[in-house]
């Protein structure tokens, strides 16, 4: 009996603990890794690989906060190897998707919509993954941590305005601790280099210039898509708002990183919201859009027919 009893204890304990650590995750991740065909390394390695990437980036624990399971944020990862440089050493393309839902609808609006390219991704089987916030242990690492805390800055920014502060500084550390030789092989870390890089990503999110994008993406989610259940028409009005500070931000902002990927991460969904609104609405969306990312004018010519 008191063997039962214990045995029940435990169970239940142990039911509780797994159901607590369920709740505590914040990243819901898929993960998918695509090799070219000529390619000379064991495939088991790169399988190997991508599920390390699913389990580093779902079981770590990245804020103090308790996540619900249905708040957990869905994001995907694909990696393409541009380049196989050795049996353990290649170049990555990476794009990152992260959604979250949008309050009163089963819809899930982008928060973060980009291709990192070559990544430089250095794994030997059996190699652990280690949040990198504090110090820098392998590229790998510090680049899922640095995308990890960019995430869950966006994430929160569109909940309360500068809500995502913390979890955003923290990816600017990881860009500031990256040795200098690891930034001299991976030029995504570097801001000598090009301004289409991770460098630049967090610190023209970051750069007092743009902290109107900031409360921007605030007032596009929260009093724009989370309110269209009740009023879409208002909901639209509070897009344009602001569109509109995007737009008035680009102008002190010209060539910033940060233009190309509000563009890429909310483009397509502005064109789906406006096409069909009045034409007058069509013609302001086609004009922010067009100023924010000029390189991609066509894409949105459909408004303004």
């Amino acid at each position: 009996m008191k063997k039962s009893l214990s045995y029940t204890l435990l169970t239940i304990v142990c039911f509780f603990i797994q159901v607590s650590l369920v709740r505590s995750q914040e990243l819901d991740v898929e993960v998918k890794i695509l090799t070219p065909k000529a390619f000379t390394t064991d495939p088991q390695q790169i399988k190997d690989l991508e599920q390390a990437i699913k389990e580093f980036m779902n079981n770590q624990k990245w804020t103090e906060d308790v996540f619900e399971p249905t708040e957990r944020i869905e994001c995907s990862f694909q990696f393409t190897i541009t380049e196989e440089l050795s049996i353990n050493n290649f170049l990555m393309d990476v794009a990152i998707q992260a959604v979250r839902p949008v309050y009163g609808s089963d819809y899930k609006t982008p928060i973060l919509n980009h291709v990192d390219r070559a990544v430089l991704v250095n794994y030997e089987p059996g190699m652990p993954l280690e949040n990198s916030r504090q110090i820098f242990r392998n590229n790998i690492s510090s680049v899922l941590s640095f995308y990890a805390y960019l995430i869950l800055g966006l994430d929160y920014d569109s909940f309360s305005p500068f809500g995502g502060d913390l979890y955003l500084q923290m990816a600017q550390t990881i860009v500031n601790i990256i040795p200098p030789n690891m930034a001299e092989l991976d030029k995504g870390w570097s801001g000598a280099s090009n301004s289409r890089n991770r460098y630049f990503l967090i610190e023209n999110i970051l750069n007092p210039r743009a902290r109107v994008y900031r409360q921007a993406m605030y007032d596009y989610h929260r009093q724009g898509l989370d309110l269209a259940h009740k009023d879409i028409e208002e909901a639209k009005k509070n897009i344009l708002t602001a569109m509109e500070s995007l737009d008035r931000m680009a102008q002190n902002f010209p060539n910033g990183m940060i233009l190309i990927v509000i563009t890429a991460t909310k483009g397509l969904e502005l064109l789906e919201i406006f096409k069909p609104s009045p034409r007058v609405d069509r013609i302001k969306i086609y004009n922010y859009l067009s100023k924010l990312d000029p390189a991609n004018r066509s894409k949105w010519e459909v408004l303004r027919t």
